[in-house]
């Protein structure tokens, strides 16, 4: 109890006294992801932090940049695709006329553009994909407090401990 320990009770003498250290019952360590760059820091040392406060930020520039070329890609691969099926209109209405002997040429080339059809549709789906990726990071580049404390520690610069290890961006 605390009042056995600071000496308020009648079964310890009240010029007995106690020295030590409080010790936090759980200490977390943040570290930054190594591949991104660290935008901004929203708390200092010492300052306390309750669960889901906002510790720092990655920069988002160049991951919205990438989404923004993606989705180009994706229109210029709709443009082709576009193309192509007028392309393949245009062969079969020709087919239609051409001599029996021609014709085999003519499927050929109408296959060939159909297969380019199904790549460029699958690479708008990768593009989707990555788009999607690309979002979540975006999405996820505020770093939040995993519990209530205070901030011990912050490692602005990309240190290692001891043994090799890269030090927690911050110890809360």
């Amino acid at each position: 109890k605390v009042s056995d320990l600071t000496g308020m009770t009648s079964s310890l003498n009240p010029s007995q006294r106690f020295s030590g250290v409080a010790q936090a019952q759980e200490s977390v360590d943040i570290k930054a992801d190594s591949s991104r760059k660290i935008d901004q820091i929203f708390v200092s040392e010492g300052q306390s932090v309750k669960k889901d406060d906002q510790l720092f930020s990655y920069q988002t520039d160049d991951l919205q940049n990438t989404i923004d070329n993606d989705n180009l890609s994706i229109e210029s691969l709709s443009n082709d695709i576009s193309a192509l099926n007028e392309e393949i209109a245009d062969l079969n209405s020709q087919m239609q006329s051409a001599a029996q002997n021609d014709k085999f040429q003519y499927t050929t080339q109408i296959q060939a553009k159909q297969m380019q059809i199904r790549q460029d549709q699958l690479d708008i789906q990768t593009k989707q994909n990555e788009i999607k990726h690309t979002q979540q990071e975006i999405d996820q580049s505020v770093v939040k407090s995993t519990i209530d404390g205070v901030v011990k520690a912050i490692n602005d610069t990309s240190s290692t401990n001891s043994d090799g290890s890269t030090k927690p961006l911050m110890t809360i």
